[in-house]
C-alpha cells in the first residue's frame, strides 16, 4: 500500500508528460509480471519485491484511468456517470477482493490470490490499444514533475530546492470538528 500511495502523484505526472494511454498500457504489463512473480515466489524476499512493483504499477493505473475518462467523455452528464461507474467498480473490487481471495485460499494454494487480476489486465492489454485515445496534459511542467518526485519520497524534499516549503498544519482546539482529534476528549 505504501508503494501505491507514494507513487500516485509521480505516476500522474509521468502520465501527463508521456501520455495516459501509454501509462495505462505499461502499468498492466508490470502488474501482471509482478503478479506471476509473487505467485511463484519461493521466499519472502521476491514476494515483497513483487508486491512493491505491483504497488508502483497500480499507482500508474490509478491516475491514468480518471484522466482518460475526462478525455473520453466531454459531456458533463456522461462524465459524471462514467466516474460513478469507475468508482463503484473500484469500491466493489475492494469489497469483493478479500472475499474472493478467501475462497481461493480455501481451495487453491496461497499464490492463486496474485493470479486473480491477470485476466482483467490481459483484457486491458488486448482491447486498450484499440479503445483508448492518447492524451497528454498541456500544463505538465518541469517544476511539477520535480515536486511530484518529492512526494514519492519526502526525504528528498529538502534537497530538491524547487519544491515549495510545506505550510505548517493549522492548530485547532481539540473540540473543533476540523481537528484531527475530532470530538476526542482532552488528554488527561
Amino acid at each position: 500500500m505504501r508503494a501505491v500511495v507514494r507513487s500516485l502523484v509521480a505516476m500522474g505526472t509521468v502520465g501527463d508528460r508521456l501520455g495516459h494511454e501509454r501509462i495505462l498500457l505499461l502499468g498492466p504489463v508490470a502488474f501482471t509480471a509482478a503478479s506471476v512473480i509473487a505467485a511463484c515466489s519461493p521466499s519472502a524476499s521476491p514476494l515483497i519485491g513483487a508486491r512493491a512493483v505491483q504497488g508502483v504499477a497500480a499507482a500508474a493505473l490509478a491516475p491514468s484511468s480518471p484522466a482518460l475518462i475526462r478525455t473520453l467523455f466531454t459531456d458533463v452528464r456522461q462524465r459524471t456517470l462514467a466516474i460513478t461507474i469507475w468508482m463503484m467498480a473500484f469500491m466493489g473490487g475492494g469489497a469483493l477482493g478479500p472475499l474472493v481471495g478467501g475462497v481461493l485460499l480455501q481451495y487453491f494454494w496461497w499464490g492463486a490470490v496474485f493470479l486473480l487480476a491477470i485476466p482483467a489486465m490481459a483484457l486491458l492489454l488486448v482491447t486498450g490499444p484499440f479503445l483508448i485515445p492518447e492524451s497528454h496534459a498541456s500544463n505538465s511542467g518541469r517544476l511539477q514533475q520535480r515536486c511530484s518526485w518529492c512526494s514519492t519520497c519526502p526525504r528528498w524534499r529538502p534537497a530538491c530546492g524547487s519544491c515549495p516549503p510545506r505550510s505548517p498544519a493549522p492548530s485547532w482546539p481539540w473540540w473543533s470538528p476540523a481537528s484531527p482529534a475530532g470530538s476526542a476528549p482532552p488528554p488527561s
